[in-house]
């Protein structure tokens, strides 16, 4: 019975240097948002200031809702997992993109910073705070566009096919070269229909000679949960 025991602890010991030296397999990050906390519901006070969804300075910018977040923090490129940060969802409801914008939103005693880039007409986008900046539920007594930057998103003469390994099968629709053409790339939570993330991917192509077919592989990029937002020169 003793010899049993002994070596049942071998065992043990033999498992807890496994994992302390051996070598550990890198997990995966799912890019997959998580609303820890809905937008306030009741109605702000007199003293908040702003009311939610708002429209800050007549801009066709909406915050729609004001949110703490858990999961993958997308803005700085990281994916590293974070908990109870903010985040706004944003709408886009004129008729041009927007290629830039940098909102600030004050609560208390301190103020909260978001930049959205490429976010088309008509959509909307989960940006998480610069800086991974914490949640508050305090009252919201300003939201102001601090810049904006309004783009027609006009396309390059290029045609882009998403296939499903991963690969982009790029076409250049001219019988000239095309040179230093961007792909503009967003993350897409397919869930609740909107963009993720105001960080926005930038695939630079080689120089296209005409009417060439180009097939290129992206790093990070998923067919699954992205969409080209704009093709630009």
């Amino acid at each position: 019975m003793g010899r049993k025991i002994w070596l049942f602890l071998l065992i043990l010991l033999l498992g807890a240097l496994g994992l302390l030296f051996f070598p550990k397999e890198r997990q995966h990050v799912p890019i997959t948002p998580r609303r820890s906390q809905p937008m306030i519901e009741d109605a702000p006070t007199e003293a908040a200031g702003v009311s939610l969804p708002y429209e800050p300075e007549e801009w066709d910018l909406i915050v729609e809702e004001l949110i703490s977040y858990d999961g993958p923090y997308i803005e700085d490129g990281t994916n590293a997992p974070v908990s109870d940060v903010a985040g706004v969802i944003l709408h886009n409801a004129g008729d041009r993109g927007i290629s830039f914008a940098v909102l600030a939103l004050e609560q208390g005693n301190g103020t909260t910073y978001f930049t959205v880039t490429w976010l088309p007409p008509g959509e909307r986008v989960l940006v998480l705070a610069m800086q991974r900046a914490a949640y508050s539920a305090e009252p919201i007594t300003d939201c102001r566009v601090l810049g904006i930057r309004w783009d027609a998103f006009v396309s390059a003469p290029v045609s882009v096919q998403i296939c499903p390994d991963g690969a982009l099968e790029i076409r250049n629709l001219t019988i000239g070269y095309q040179e230093e053409v961007c792909l503009r790339i967003k993350q897409y939570w397919q869930e609740e229909g909107m963009y993720f993330g105001g960080i926005t991917q930038c695939v630079k192509l080689p120089v296209l000679i005409p009417e060439e077919i180009c097939v290129i592989y992206p790093e990070d990029f998923s067919p699954e949960n992205a969409k080209i937002v704009a093709k630009v020169k």
